[in-house]
């Protein structure tokens, strides 16, 4: 692609999250990668600015195109009443007459036409589909969009047109809009995308005190469904990590939303039963804010909790969570003492650890004698547990929940919480000013680690799989070949047209023209004629002057 073509810009902001992936850590790289999403959201800003200036464009010329249908039908209408007054004379009106034509001719490349409808008027022109009737008088016509296309309207009438260069003109609106809103929905499908994987990731900032949505929102009593901003969203969960800084120990908690019946405001109320979170909106602003309790950090990565629910555990064995989780599913995973005892000590402690919806068991941990006591056991999929020493009760419970998505519903996203840009697309989408002041907020891993780049490493999957309808660099490539092929396929129908135009013109020529060489041929014929005819009057005359003579 081209320097500076919405291609390369593309292309560019997905090496810089490529390298950024490679060395998290660094700086330079992290700026580097907002300097990036700058350039692409001033891209596809300037890319609808441009659809925007075309349109403009288009419906300039069909202005101007209209004034010289007014003017042109004006004229006929006043040829017409010379022509009916110059019919009562035994000569035919042929100056006019060719006049006439000659504005039929021009009209018709304007808009379609039909000549001698009326059967009271045989002058009379109908065009436009109808909207314009040019007889002795001439209704204007003026040119409006209805429901985004072009239209000929006279009076309260309108008609599409269906010919001549206003209906090039109607089609080209039409195609530009169409490709508008092609790339508009790429762009917002893709800024979706980029936002969700930012605000479901942790940087090196780590947990956050405060989250400010970066968009403002309305409609926030009635279903998220129902409002013009939430309408893509699905029935799931969100999850919210809260981490205590002294101590290091993280809590997740979990909501579930239903768009189909839940309002913003009723998410807002169901965030606030987090006990260490303070959830409200800026009914100002239309923003939401999120604040951590003092001495906490929030954020939406998919971090374990650090202990499991203790359902019902009695015994003084303590489970500790570790690891990171790689699964591609969220999981409720349940675990049961079956056997108690000592852990290390007795003979035949076991737990068993199974999937709560499903009922699958996915491990049994031998705890008893010669069991490591505080070494970690693998569960499932980078899930590690570690049971401290101590006794387990058989009977026990506990619970803990595994996170492949923080955020199944999208409300982080349509919100703005945590996302990297601000704004809506093609209303002045830009990077989020707090990621701007500060790079250490991008999310750049799922763990905390500072070295950790498996957050922004998702934006990967922008250019080389199907997580964006197929591909984000592949969508803008076809709809870029898309465009190209309908200029050239125009541009050809163009040329065929125009040679079809000529062939007409020609024949038309044949049959009503003047050839000015064979013109000039009858004139010699008609002077050679003359000539003859002279010198026939010549003898004559002379002939005669004899005769008188010899009369005399």
């Amino acid at each position: 692609p081209s320097f500076g073509s919405m291609s390369d810009v593309l292309q560019r902001f997905i090496s810089a999250a490529r390298d950024l992936t490679a060395r998290p850590e660094e700086a330079a790289l992290r700026d580097e990668f907002v300097g990036a999403a700058t350039d692409l959201a001033t891209g596809i800003e300037q890319t609808l600015s441009g659809f925007q200036s075309i349109r403009d464009e288009v419906l300039q010329q069909a202005g101007d195109a209209a004034d010289q249908v007014n003017t042109i039908t004006k004229e006929l209408a006043e040829l017409n009443r010379s022509i009916v007054a110059n019919s009562v004379s035994t000569s035919e009106p042929s100056e006019l007459l060719d006049r006439r034509d000659q504005l039929l001719v021009d009209l018709a490349k304007l808009v379609d036409v039909r000549t001698g409808t009326l059967s009271n008027s045989p002058s009379s022109v109908i065009a436009a589909g109808g909207a314009i009737l040019v007889a002795d008088h001439a209704s204007e016509i003026e040119v409006r969009t209805s429901d985004n296309e072009l239209v000929v309207a006279s009076g309260i009438a309108e008609a599409p047109p269906q010919g001549g260069q206003l209906c090039g003109l109607a089609r080209s609106l039409q195609m530009l809009n169409a490709y508008k809103e092609r790339f508009r929905d790429w762009a917002t499908e893709l800024v979706a995308a980029v936002d969700h994987i930012q605000a479901t990731g942790i940087g090196a900032a780590g947990p956050l005190s405060t989250i400010v949505g970066q968009q403002s929102v309305d409609e926030v009593d009635i279903p998220l469904a129902e409002t013009s901003w939430g309408a893509q969203l699905q029935t799931g969960d969100l999850y919210v990590t809260v981490s205590n800084r002294v101590t290091g120990e993280r809590k997740v908690y979990g909501i579930t939303i239903d768009p189909t019946v839940d309002s913003l405001r009723d998410v807002i109320g169901r965030l606030n039963t987090i006990p260490e979170l303070s959830a409200s909106l800026d009914e100002v602003t239309g923003r939401v804010h999120l604040s951590a309790v003092a001495g906490y950090g929030i954020d939406f990565s998919n971090r374990l909790a650090s202990y499991p629910s203790p359902a019902t555990l009695s015994g003084t064995s303590q489970p500790t969570l570790a690891g990171s989780y790689t699964g591609s599913e969220n999981r409720q995973i349940i675990g049961e003492v079956i056997s108690g005892g000592r852990v290390g000590l007795d003979s035949n402690v076991v737990v068993e650890l199974r999937d709560d919806i499903t009922g699958d068991v996915l491990a049994t941990l031998n705890l008893g004698n010669g069991a490591s006591v505080g070494q970690p056991v693998a569960v499932i999929d980078g899930v590690e547990i570690t049971f401290s020493a101590g006794d387990l009760v058989a009977g026990d419970t506990f619970q803990f929940s595994p996170i492949a998505e923080s955020d199944t519903v999208g409300i982080l996203a349509a919100t703005g919480l945590g996302t990297l840009f601000s704004s809506h697309v093609g209303e002045g989408l830009q990077v989020s000013p707090e990621i701007l002041q500060d790079s250490r907020r991008l999310a750049t891993g799922r763990s905390g680690g500072i070295t950790d780049g498996t957050g922004i490493s998702r934006l990967l999957t922008l250019s080389d799989s199907s997580s964006v309808s197929g591909s984000s660099a592949n969508q803008l490539a076809d709809l870029m070949a898309d465009t190209g092929w309908n200029v050239t396929r125009l541009q050809r129908q163009q040329e065929a047209i125009q040679t079809q135009q000529d062939v007409l013109e020609a024949r038309r020529s044949s049959i009503s023209g003047v050839d000015p060489n064979e013109e000039m041929v009858r004139l010699l014929e008609f002077q050679r004629s003359f000539q003859a005819a002279s010198r026939l009057i010549v003898s004559v005359n002379q002939t005669l002057d004899e005769l008188f003579s010899l009369i005399r």
